[in-house]
């Protein structure tokens, strides 16, 4: 029983110690202004921990010895930025970002270009029917 409360002491250890180091702060980072420009970091944060230990008794020992350790890590990896201009917000990937991700990321730009490719389309299928109206009158 005394193992037990002695792991749990060792993890309960490692986990403070490594989880003081995280916070919201480094997954969501801090704002960053560049004139008209907000910029903020985002990371992808792995954690793993490890415990282990026994006891240990000698013929002439009443209470049991115990050895055990801990240990755990961590790792912090950029993904990517949000980008605030103008009332636009944009998802800036770093590189090594999977195809499909990216496509997702393209989507409000892509759409963007579509909707004026379709405006500029209707606007000239117009100006041609104007032209076209203009040269059946003077007929």
């Amino acid at each position: 029983m005394s193992g037990e409360k002695n792991i749990a002491g060792l993890l309960g250890t490692a986990m403070d110690k490594l989880g003081g180091m995280v916070n919201v702060n480094t997954v969501v980072g801090q704002p960053i202004m560049a004139g008209e420009l907000l910029i903020v970091p985002i990371s992808r944060v792995s954690m793993g921990f490890v415990a282990g230990g026994g006891e240990y008794t000698a013929k002439q020992q009443e209470d049991p010895a115990f050895g055990g350790g801990s240990g755990g890590g961590m790792s912090v990896n950029p993904v990517g930025f949000l980008a605030s201009s103008g009332g636009n917000l944009r998802y800036i990937p770093v590189n090594g970002q999977e195809p499909l991700d990216k496509l997702v990321d393209m989507t409000p730009d892509l759409l963007d270009k579509l909707e004026k490719t379709l405006k500029s389309c209707r606007n000239n299928k117009m100006e041609q029917d104007d032209e076209l109206t203009e040269v059946a009158d003077d007929s």
